[in-house]
């Protein structure tokens, strides 16, 4: 269980414009109370996350990156995030990803993911996943 802090945004990087409507909406009707932004790309992401490493503020409560994307991968996403000092702690999980490599789990691992999950198919679904391995801190 990842517990994450409420109140803090909860950053979803997609570049599906469906999964992140899906993601968000499950997110929702999840237990987590959170914010959510929405990033449609790894250019993105860097782009909402560099200010705020910078400034150090208070990092986001939960980073959840599509693995496969275009451009700037989400492996590429979790290198910039583990490189900033301000988010060594900050709980970052692959888990939109349709894909169930070993592979991919394994490099997610290594660069310092806190979890990978891999997409669930039906909303249902995945609303159980997030509340079986995400709880707001109290």
């Amino acid at each position: 269980m990842i517990l994450i802090e409420p109140g803090l945004d909860i950053v979803v990087v997609d570049d599906n414009a469906a999964d992140l409507l899906i993601t968000e909406i499950v997110l929702k009707r999840s237990h987590l109370t959170n914010p959510v932004a929405l990033l449609d790309s790894g250019e993105g992401a860097v782009a909402y996350l560099g200010p705020m490493a910078a400034r150090g503020g208070p990092p986001p409560a939960l980073v959840m990156i599509d693995v496969n994307m275009y451009g700037m991968t989400g492996f590429d996403v979790l290198r910039f995030i583990r490189r900033q000092e301000a988010f060594q702690e900050l709980p970052v999980v692959a888990i939109l990803t349709s894909s169930d490599a070993e592979s991919d789990k394994q490099s997610s691992m290594e660069l310092g993911a806190n979890a990978f999950l891999a997409k669930k198919s039906g909303v249902a679904a995945f609303v159980e996943m997030i509340n079986a391995n995400f709880k707001n801190r109290e």
